[in-house]
């Protein structure tokens, strides 16, 4: 929408202008350093138009000094303040209530699917067809419908995410039925243990020499409004990195609004109300037939409401979260979502920067 379009101008020029000529012969670089730009090429009427109508425009704090005008794709609704991003506090910066979820517009629904041979994954709606069937636990039963369909370790399409091929009629049990990822609601993985520690050390943002092998993997600490991660162990070691933001890059995620899922860990409630952590690599598990070892690559439980959980004999991991990037000032994606809704650009820019002003000299 044109608003948007407007309040995305004011804000690129603002924060422009607020870098100086840091690099003497510009401003910014055209990288995500600082900014992308693609060339004029990418540029549209739309675009150009937008630029032009607010030409002059400029997001300006009560103190005179222009405002530090950071974007992002999409807050998976809400936005950051600072500390919990770079561990500084940034003047006229912090959380708010973002309408991120249109993203999801026009999105299709996928299943997270087993086999009749006990593999998991992902298969889109339009593939398969609901059956009259059910399991002993009330899952529904259902059969494929294209000639081959791809199933993937996520909901998603992607070329390095199908992991193998089932054919028409196969029968599936619906484990859970899920949003397609996206810029607001995302799934990444499974990764096994040894693969997510190659691309951590990659990183080379936080000292993993301690960390010979990856067993375990879990969110310390959060902001308190926004929930984005600020601190991640491993193997009961903080990873201490310079900005919380790092962990995108530590574990290759869209933002850091997310869960962790130990996939070979469960936790088991007795009849007396105790609770134990098991790993499940080589251990036993105690169902209604007594011990059992696992011995397949992966099984599923459920709790008492009869919610699914894959729990696997390797160590792996996935991550369920929310929001692409790293969350401060203006969602484009609630940019958008609030210029459907009839914000003006000065509504908008109001909303994501409280504590500033446009002036239009």
């Amino acid at each position: 929408p044109e608003a948007a379009l407007q309040a995305q101008a004011v804000a690129a020029r603002t924060y422009v202008l607020r870098q100086g000529a840091k690099y003497g012969i510009a401003h910014v670089s055209d990288t995500t350093f600082d900014q992308v730009y693609n060339g004029i090429e990418r540029e549209s009427l739309q675009v150009r138009r937008a630029a032009e109508q607010t030409a002059g425009w400029k997001l300006v704090r009560a103190d005179g000094t222009l405002q530090d005008a950071f974007f992002h794709s999409n807050a998976g609704n809400w936005t950051s303040d600072a500390k919990e991003v770079w561990n500084v506090t940034v003047p006229g910066i912090g959380p708010v209530p973002s309408p991120d979820d249109a993203a999801q517009i026009g999105k299709l629904r996928w299943f997270r699917v087993v086999t009749e041979e006990g593999r998991v994954g992902y298969v889109r709606s339009d593939v398969v067809q609901r059956t009259e069937e059910k399991t002993p636990l009330g899952w529904a039963i259902a059969r494929v419908t294209g000639s081959t369909v791809n199933v993937r370790s996520g909901p998603t399409i992607v070329p390095e995410n199908i992991v193998f091929t089932i054919r028409r009629d196969a029968r599936l049990t619906i484990l859970a039925e899920e949003e397609e990822s996206s810029a607001y609601r995302w799934i990444r993985g499974p990764f096994l243990a040894p693969e997510l520690l190659q691309t951590m050390r990659a990183a080379q943002v936080a000292d993993m020499s301690t960390i010979r092998a990856l067993t375990d993997l879990s969110v310390v600490s959060r902001g308190e409004t926004s929930g984005r991660v600020t601190l991640v162990a491993a193997n009961g070691t903080p990873l201490i990195v310079a900005r919380p933001d790092q962990y995108r890059t530590l574990l290759g995620l869209p933002s850091t609004r997310f869960d962790i899922e130990n996939t070979a860990q469960v936790t088991a409630q007795t009849s007396d109300g105790t609770t134990s952590l098991q790993t499940m690599g080589g251990a036993s598990v105690i169902s209604a037939q007594g011990a059992q070892t696992l011995a397949d690559d992966a099984f599923v439980v459920a709790n008492a409401a009869r919610t699914a959980r894959v729990v696997t004999a390797q160590q792996q991991f996935r991550f369920i979260g929310y929001g692409f990037g790293h969350g401060l000032g203006m969602s484009q994606w609630g940019a958008y979502s609030l210029a459907q809704l009839g914000y003006g650009a000065m509504d908008i820019l109001r909303y994501y920067y409280p504590d500033a002003i446009v002036r239009t000299d």
